[in-house]
């Protein structure tokens, strides 16, 4: 039986992406969550697992960071805590004012903000950009233009870690999260590639849920390699 939470959070999403409106559902679930009306799946209040095991086998030195769809900050505090200049934004008024109220010492810069909306201001700068579970609550309609808009955040030279749900082309893509394929994850943009292959496994949920882990690069091309 799907549990509860789920469940309602899947109706609301539902409800909005029927009548063309994907993305404002997400300040009501925060709203409702804050009014004990409503679970959200993926709100832990601690940094993902994940990542966390990734970061202390790879992360980088500290540098400037983003953190995509954040939710309620637990991954941004992690890295402001390892002396990242962090800057972390979500849609949702409500899940930033809690970051703030959560996180009231740490210097991160905490944005509301529309992923799908004109912004300068993150353009290429963060030599460091997290995603987890961004995509997978998008529909499919606007998931490649929002794959594309991420890894424009990404300054040269830097990376980007994306976590996501996986499954197979031909799978059943199912209910909200959607799990994303492979192709998906191939970047639209030419400067930034794959550094390595994509981890395919799954986590330690019960039960296991089957997951991918990316890592990107922004790699131009130099004016002196693109004219020999």
């Amino acid at each position: 039986m799907e549990p509860a939470e789920r469940k309602s959070i899947r109706e609301l999403a539902a409800r909005y992406i029927e009548n063309g409106q994907p993305l404002s559902w997400f300040d009501l679930a925060y709203k409702l969550y804050a009014e004990d009306r409503i679970g959200i799946p993926w709100v832990e209040r601690t940094v993902n697992p994940v990542f966390l095991k990734w970061f202390e086998e790879h992360g980088p030195a500290p540098c400037r960071a983003l953190v995509v769809g954040c939710g309620l900050g637990d991954d941004a505090a992690y890295l402001a805590k390892q002396g990242f200049q962090v800057t972390a934004f979500d849609i949702s008024k409500r899940a930033i004012q809690e970051c703030k109220k959560r996180f009231p010492d740490l210097a991160v810069d905490w944005w509301v903000f529309d992923l799908f909306e004109p912004s300068g201001e993150f353009y290429e700068k963060f030599e460091f950009v997290l995603e987890i579970y961004t995509l997978q609550v998008l529909p499919v309609s606007i998931r490649r233009d929002a794959f594309s808009r991420i890894c424009q955040f990404i300054s040269p030279r830097g990376r980007m870690l994306l976590l996501s749900r996986a499954r197979d082309a031909e799978d059943d893509p199912g209910k909200m999260p959607w799990p994303l394929t492979i192709d998906e994850l191939e970047p639209l943009l030419n400067s930034v590639k794959l550094v390595g292959e994509i981890q395919d496994f799954y986590d330690d949920e019960s039960p296991p849920v089957r997951r991918f882990l990316a890592l990107y690069e922004n790699a131009p091309v130099s004016a002196e390699r693109h004219s020999t």
